[in-house]
């Protein structure tokens, strides 16, 4: 027997939470060697002119084109996001496991439950549309095998689907993980971050201003979110996606 009689199921979904948070690292993982690889072909392959090209003989390397280094940069900005999140959740996973003080250990274990649905669904989603962008700045060849992207981007279709689907952890995001017995699990990040976001530094004031305007919307998204699972479900469920999306993408 593996654990305690009857406890089969809560094991169960004790591995499946940690699988849960792999599989995002997972499209994370994929994206980032979509993106290696992409940035290294831009710089190889030359195709066409550009817009201020200086040069009289032969193509451009496509790198410099605008519309590839848009592509190349929005991937590059996702997947450091997505680090600095997976960074800040194994901290606070070490943290619930190991702290002294039992307030301390739960809060970061709710803050970890709270970010598991948002980083196996925002990360997969994401990876995918950063595969299919790799896909297409390799052309003709991102879509046949010489490349190997085509496969990244095969590999990665299943990360949205098992270990729970995406929309599976959306409704879980707002059903059970945005409060639970230890209170309003939501109300509490929102506030941390507010908190962590406050500055008196003048040179980034501008940015803490329009961070702090896009908060008080997510602030409110999630006041209605809360609000319709308890009035109007179907309403919740049908804007979950939208919201875990939103949440994480704040991040």
């Amino acid at each position: 027997m593996i654990g305690q009689k009857d406890k089969g199921l809560n094991a169960m979904f004790t591995m499946m939470n940690l699988e849960r948070i792999v599989v995002g690292i997972q499209g994370l993982g994929i994206s980032e060697i979509a993106y290696q690889n992409s940035l290294t072909y831009a710089k190889e392959r030359k195709q066409g002119k550009t817009n201020n090209t200086k040069s009289t003989n032969g193509a451009d390397f496509i790198i410099e084109h605008a519309d590839i280094r848009k592509s190349l940069l929005n991937m590059k900005s996702i997947i450091e996001g997505e680090r600095a999140l997976c960074f800040w959740l194994s901290q606070q996973t070490e943290v619930s496991l190991n702290h002294p003080d039992d307030n301390v250990r739960q809060e970061a274990s709710d803050f970890v439950s709270l970010m598991t649905p948002v980083v196996k669904s925002l990360f997969t989603e994401l990876g995918m549309e950063i595969t299919n962008d790799a896909m297409q700045i390799h052309g003709g060849y991102g879509y046949t095998k010489d490349q190997g992207i085509e496969q990244l981007y095969r590999d990665n279709r299943i990360t949205p689907i098992y270990e729970g689907t995406n929309s599976v952890q959306a409704a879980d995001l707002v059903f059970r993980k945005l409060s639970n017995k230890n209170g309003n699990i939501i109300d509490r990040f929102l506030k941390m971050i507010k908190s962590v976001s406050e500055t008196k530094n003048e040179k980034i004031k501008p940015f803490t201003d329009q961070f702090t305007h896009y908060l008080s919307i997510l602030t409110k998204f999630s006041g209605w979110i809360s609000e319709k699972t308890k009035t109007e479900k179907d309403d919740a469920s049908a804007a979950a996606n939208d919201y875990l999306k939103s949440l994480g993408l704040f991040q």
